[in-house]
């Protein structure tokens, strides 16, 4: 189901298991010590990799919709993380959250793809998004 109508820079699912899947163009982050929206960074998946508050585990390439980008697994804690800021609302990751985030680089803001569940279900989260994910087609790649 959709979790609220697709809009030009977010696109939000989720399955009745809780498994969700985001697909966003970054423009804007939230400091995580200041919990102020900053502009993107030119390497989200570093950043993302050293946000003090998402137990990232290490970066490996992969390909996308015939885009090759980098993705890493995410875990949050016991509180909620506010990731990507929106006119909008915020990009929250829940507490007790696992998710894994492919960056693909595009014209643009690069493409953000997000693929999350509760930690207690991830081992089923990925295959049940490995179909989307595998006929995913992304027009205007650059």
């Amino acid at each position: 189901m959709a979790l609220f109508p697709d809009d030009e820079d977010e696109v939000a699912l989720e399955h009745d298991s809780g498994v969700i899947f985001f697909m966003t163009r970054v423009t804007q982050v939230v400091d995580p010590a200041t919990s102020s929206s900053v502009a993107a960074p030119d390497d989200l998946i570093a950043w993302l990799g050293k946000h003090p508050d998402l137990g990232a585990k290490p970066p490996r390439s992969v390909n996308v919709a015939g885009l090759s980008g980098r993705t890493l697994v995410i875990h949050t804690g016991s509180r909620e993380i506010e990731t990507f800021a929106y006119v909008t609302g915020n990009i929250r990751m829940p507490p007790d959250f696992t998710a894994q985030l492919y960056v693909l680089p595009m014209e643009g803001p690069d493409l953000t793809v997000i693929v999350g569940s509760p930690t207690k279900g991830w081992d089923k989260a990925v295959p049940l998004a490995a179909p989307v994910l595998a006929s995913l087609q992304v027009g205007g790649a650059g």
